[in-house]
């Protein structure tokens, strides 16, 4: 984890020299909490369920994960290193329904329709979207969380885990 907070550091040193420094500094500090998350669920899985357990009541149970892209796949690790059981992806990207990660099956939305269980939403853009695309669906066995900012109620930079 050590490397984690020193390129983070190298991370800030450099954004504030950049025009946009604010904007940097953020993405520095994302990237650097994310990346800190997936080794706090190889080192101490205990803590990141704790902190799942009471964000996402139930999660433990049947857990889908929405999107297939960086996110997606980093919460799908995360999940996996906390011994949560990810039943499947989701994905509005039809050319991916069918395929796997990881052994993890992808599926159109639809399949929502009828799932009982938690859908993570693990997307950079259009969760606001999503969100509502889900609520459409009218599944009150459905449970819908956003995996943004998890991170931050793990470990904020600089902390310790």
């Amino acid at each position: 984890m050590e490397c984690i907070e020193e390129t983070y550091q190298i991370n800030l040193k450099y954004a504030g020299q950049c025009s946009d420094r604010i904007v940097n500094r953020n993405i520095a500090k994302e990237l650097y909490g994310r990346s800190k998350l997936v080794c706090i669920s190889q080192n101490n899985p205990e803590k990141i369920i704790r902190v799942l357990k009471e964000q996402f009541p139930g999660l433990e149970h049947e857990t889908a994960i929405f999107g297939t892209g960086n996110w997606g796949k980093e919460l799908h690790t995360i999940l996996k290193n906390c011994n949560i059981h990810i039943s499947f992806f989701v994905d509005n990207d039809d050319k991916k329904w069918g395929y796997e990660f990881e052994g993890t099956r992808i599926f159109s939305p639809e399949i929502l329709k009828e799932y009982q269980g938690y859908v993570l939403i693990a997307v950079k853009e259009h969760q606001e979207e999503i969100y509502e695309q889900l609520q459409k669906y009218s599944n009150a066995n459905l449970s819908v969380g956003i995996y943004e900012g998890i991170w931050e109620k793990v470990i904020e930079p600089g902390g310790n885990a």
